[in-house]
């Protein structure tokens, strides 16, 4: 029989008995007591609860396209408990992903924290994953033990002007709990619970904007509530994820995890390829469980074909120490193993070289610095690099899927007493990682790994992962005012510097549309002529795509300064078209859009002029295939092999560019981008080409009318983010309509942020 967590499979009753065997009896536990310093025996009053028991919660984040539980004692997920929804009522999902899917990548995760304090080393764990052991815990329900829930929505009940997301999830919860009706005894350290002496005040986040619905940013506040100094404190996100849909049997036994470094940035270039840092640990289902109808294999609604992941966003130490181990836990010692080096091996208190049992063993793995080689390289030998060898019984069976679990985790950090140390963390979803159903049976090879994982698509973690970062900090942005807003690095492809960096301080936004325009007002009789120049909106670079992305402008009218008060008076956008591509991977085959906007001359040169393996098709346009129904058949190497795709074309947006139809004018349509203009109202000189302007009519001249010019950009595909636009408060002017010579420039009085 194997041995899995807590609750899984139905062997919580097995488990109790495994607890009750190594326990050494009740004379051995009063013993060990004696074994606890004084420093821990004061340090809060949830030492013996006397107000009631602890008012143990869990909460749903459920707004964005992640579904993560979450609770106030140290556990991520439910562990495949039958547990409400408190707020709905329905079933609490784990961790799903996508939403709505039913598709389960989270058993159980829980925080650890490890340190020295006095001559011990100690650890502390919302739970360990294989003993039934819980040392977290909040306060009494009647002493503010509770969650609390905030929202910026104001529909929610929750809605709270203090707000950061559209889900604020606030808990906190201590280690200090030693009553053994709550905390019982680890066997595996021989005495009761040592707390550290520490509560953790944990808030997350989540959100339904497409930039970030598919990660949860997590902070946690440490504070030393004790009567000593932690030292050397380490953190660690144990994840025991289990990715399956529930209505597959034993689907939790086929994991595969490992941990990504860098991956190429959107930045670069084919002559400079650069890299981003993600340093995310990551955990999927081996092949994305593909039906096998009629012998071909095929995804369906069920299919895992996505992966999620932890990374660190912030931490206090610029020196920060990370390490990466995985393992799988069971009760047999020679099925008990993972990657370990030969300078970290060690008794891990199991007999076996994967589960660390106790909390000496714990901490050792939070602090051993080791990143673990991906689990599909688990039959390989790397003993030349320094590794311990592979399990010859289990190893082909590790690297094609198991019941893995993994333990991200860093530090040091020193916490005086009554201090506190902040931490935030990203929990990432990312699809699109098995790409094609019958990736896994026709490639992988525990001899050699290096051909299957070459075929798994880890595009949308890393970009998920790179924005959880940027979404917590944004880069450029100074959020304290103190003249620092980050760090710049060189593009040696644009010859440009761009923002590799915020200011280290939280703005939990997303990405800006394209800079709003200045604008100039000219006010005549029953008539109000705008100007602007649109150089700035229209070659500015989004510092989350590092994409020039701006696709058009809007001008509006209102008769007060708010937002319901505006309406549309008329749109300018570029002319371009999206494409959308067949995914036959899938059954049924679905059409899906993962390129930005294409300009037509860029579609025709592909299209009407052909390539080595098409021949091009003489006066192509793409309005030539406007549905699915009207394809254009395709020839194109895909995974390696020459293969007919099919695409169609939309236009993005309305296509709107002849201005002569739109009302916005040029002011100087013939004039080359590089030609400048004296503009005496803005006392500058500016780019002649970029001049715009728009004239609105048959307006009253005693009333005050206000205007405004958006701007709005082609959004990110890649990521499902939508078209952004600005506020029309961000330039909006007042301006009455009367006779009068002067042109007048409102500057922006106004702040807004892309939410």
């Amino acid at each position: 029989m194997r041995y899995d967590s807590v609750g899984k499979a139905g062997l919580t009753l097995v488990l109790g008995v495994v607890v009750s065997l190594l326990m050494v009896g009740s004379l051995a536990i009063e013993t060990a007591a004696a074994l606890i310093p004084d420093y821990a025996s004061e340090v809060h009053g949830l030492n013996k609860p006397t107000i009631g028991p602890p008012c143990s919660e869990l909460r749903v984040h459920r707004v964005g396209n992640i579904l993560l539980s979450v609770t106030n004692y140290g556990i991520f997920g439910n562990q495949a408990e039958p547990i409400e929804d408190p707020e709905t009522g329905l079933p609490a999902p784990s961790c799903q992903y996508p939403a709505g899917s039913g598709v389960e990548y989270l058993f159980q995760g829980a925080l650890w924290i490890g340190a020295i304090v006095g001559q011990d080393t100690l650890c502390s764990t919302g739970h360990d994953g294989w003993q039934h052991v819980f040392e977290m815990w909040p306060d009494a329900c009647d002493n503010g033990g509770g969650m609390i829930k905030r929202s910026t929505r104001k529909t929610d009940f929750a809605y709270d002007p203090d707000a950061i997301s559209e889900a604020d999830y606030i808990a906190v919860y201590m280690d200090t709990l030693t009553d053994e009706a709550y905390v019982s005894p680890n066997p595996d350290d021989g005495r009761p619970h040592v707390p550290l002496g520490i509560e953790i005040t944990q808030k997350s986040y989540s959100w339904s904007y497409s930039y970030a619905e598919d990660f949860i940013l997590i902070d946690f506040l440490l504070r030393n509530i004790g009567r000593a100094e932690i030292k050397k404190a380490f953190i660690g996100i144990y994840i025991d994820a289990d990715v399956y849909h529930p209505t597959i049997s034993n689907g939790f036994q086929d994991d595969i995890c490992g941990f990504l470094q860098t991956f190429p940035s959107p930045a670069g270039c084919a002559e400079y390829p650069l890299e981003d840092t993600v340093n995310v640990a990551w955990i999927a289902d081996e092949n994305g469980d593909p039906t096998a109808e009629g012998g071909v294999l095929a995804f369906n609604e069920k299919s895992a074909i996505a992966v999620t992941g932890t990374r660190v966003v912030r931490t206090p130490n610029p020196e920060l120490e990370l390490s990466f181990n995985w393992w799988v836990s069971q009760g047999d010692a020679s099925l008990d193993w993972g990657p370990i080096r030969v300078e970290n091996d060690r008794d891990l208190g199991t007999g076996g070289l994967g589960t660390p049992a106790g909390d000496p063993n714990k901490y050792f793995f939070m602090v051993n610095k080791e990143f673990d080689y991906d689990q599909l390289w688990s039959a390989i030998d790397f003993t030349a690099d320094g590794w311990l060898p592979p399990n010859t019984a289990i190893g082909t069976d590790l690297a094609n899927g198991y019941d893995t679990r993994y333990l991200l985790s860093f530090g040091p950090f020193d916490i005086a007493i009554g201090d506190s140390l902040p931490i935030t963390l990203a929990y990432i979803g990312g699809d699109h990682f098995h790409v094609n159903p019958d990736d896994f049976k026709k490639y992988f090879n525990a001899e050699n790994p290096q051909v299957f994982h070459e075929k798994l698509g880890f595009e949308d973690l890393a970009t998920n992962a790179v924005w959880a970062v940027k979404v917590y900090d944004n880069p450029g942005v100074d959020t304290d005012g103190d003249g620092y807003a980050g760090e710049k690095a060189f593009n040696p492809c644009t010859g440009d510097s761009i923002w590799i960096s915020g200011d280290g301080e939280p703005d939990f936004t997303g990405p800006p549309p394209p800079p709003a325009p200045l604008i100039r007002a000219i006010a005549g009789l029953g008539k109000v002529t705008i100007r602007w120049n649109g150089y700035d909106s229209e070659t500015a670079e989004d510092p989350f795509s590092f994409e020039q992305d701006f696709e058009g402008y809007r001008v509006y009218a209102g008769d007060a300064l708010q937002l319901s008060r505006f309406a549309l008076l008329t749109t300018y956008d570029l002319p371009d078209y999206d494409r959308y591509r067949l995914n036959v991977a899938f059954d049924p085959p679905r059409w899906e859009l993962r390129d930005t906007p294409i300009h037509p001359d860029s579609l025709k040169a592909i299209y009407e002029v052909g390539d080595e393996y098409n021949d091009g098709i003489p006066g192509w346009d793409p309005d030539d295939n406007p549905s699915a129904q009207d394809s254009l058949p395709w020839w194109e190497i895909v995974s390696g092999s020459l293969v007919e795709v099919a695409y169609y074309f939309r236009p993005h947006k309305h296509n709107r560019h002849d201005l002569d139809s739109t009302g916005i004018f040029k002011r100087f349509p013939d004039a080359d981008t590089s030609e400048l203009i004296w503009v005496d109202e803005l006392n500058d000189n500016v780019r002649k080409a970029y001049e715009y302007e728009y004239t609105i009519e048959g307006l009253l001249p005693s009333r005050p009318i206000y205007m405004a010019v958006t701007t709005i950009d082609f959004g990110h595909p890649l990521t499902g983010l939508g078209p952004l636009e600005s506020s029309p408060l961000a330039n909006a002017v007042e301006v009455w309509p009367i006779a009068g010579p002067k042109i007048t420039v409102f500057p922006n009085p106004y702040k807004i942020n892309a939410g």
